[in-house]
């Protein structure tokens, strides 16, 4: 099964840090991509630029490069970068994650025994600054009715650890860019469409976490913006009101906290507990 990867980059990466990610998703892996996709989402500078030459060296013709003229943000690039994809299988990775060296191979195994999922995560690990130290787990439900099921009060997947159909995201994905939200937005319209759903319950990807992830989902533009992402869920009868307003007051108390408290819940209860009963 050939498959494409399909990663988007800003300018306020580090070079060092992008260049950890496309090595584990080239060098490290027991299976590599037939594709992969790299979006230079706006000008990058010049040291963004050497790594991403290094690695199209390294990749040959396997790796196409699409540039951005200006900043779309990352929700634009990548289905802008849906389309560059020649494989209906697309993975995805962020500039700043580590696929696991067994990531894809697992990935690939399982959708040949499972031919009918579409849409495929696993568990992840975080950590913050050393990759050898993990911070936090997150893991995820594997059945596709538990997934739908807490897909109406939380993301059912580890979107960098996503590898999905790109058949089945052409005929759902709506035009929308919700700020951080959209891959969440996005597999909800998949899973309207028909989209069969399933995790790994193996850790295939270890995510970048920390402070500074926790003050960026923290604020009041960021609780606009989730409150928006519950109203459309509930405008496209996902929700229904009682739980449109449970996730909005979940998000009110979650979001204005400070950021202190805001990463204890997230290392501690949403991090490390799956809900047990949804709704």
């Amino acid at each position: 099964m050939q498959f494409s990867v399909l990663i988007s980059v800003y300018r306020s990466e580090e070079p060092i840090i992008l260049d950890r990610a496309l090595k584990s998703i080239w060098d490290d892996q027991i299976l590599k991509p037939d594709q992969i996709v790299l979006i230079k989402d706006g000008s990058l500078g010049p040291n963004l630029d050497k790594v991403i030459e290094k690695w199209a060296t390294v990749m040959g013709t396997s790796l196409d490069i699409i540039c951005n003229p200006v900043n779309i943000g990352l929700g634009n690039s990548l289905r802008k970068g849906v389309h560059h994809c020649k494989y209906d299988l697309i993975a995805r990775m962020d500039d700043d994650d580590i696929s696991m060296p067994n990531r894809f191979f697992e990935q690939i195994k399982f959708l040949k025994n499972n031919p009918e999922v579409d849409i495929l995560g696993s568990n992840v690990s975080e950590f913050s600054k050393d990759e050898m130290i993990q911070t936090s787990f997150r893991k995820v439900y594997t059945n596709h009715e538990t997934i739908i099921k807490n897909a109406k009060i939380q993301c059912p997947f580890n979107h960098p650890s996503v590898i999905f159909k790109k058949k089945v995201y052409l005929n759902a994905a709506g035009p929308k860019s919700l700020f951080h939200m959209d891959d969440w937005h996005v597999w909800v319209l998949m899973i309207i469409n028909g989209a069969i759903c399933a995790n790994i319950d193996k850790n295939l990807l270890k995510m970048r976490g920390g402070i500074d992830q926790m003050r960026r989902r923290g604020g009041w533009t960021y609780l606009i913006q989730e409150i928006k992402l519950h109203k459309e869920f509930y405008d496209i009868k996902f929700i229904n009101l009682i739980e449109f307003l449970r996730n909005a007051a979940l998000g009110i108390i979650i979001r204005l906290l400070p950021t202190v408290f805001r990463q204890i819940i997230y290392k501690h209860i949403i991090r490390n507990v799956r809900i047990t009963k949804v709704s």
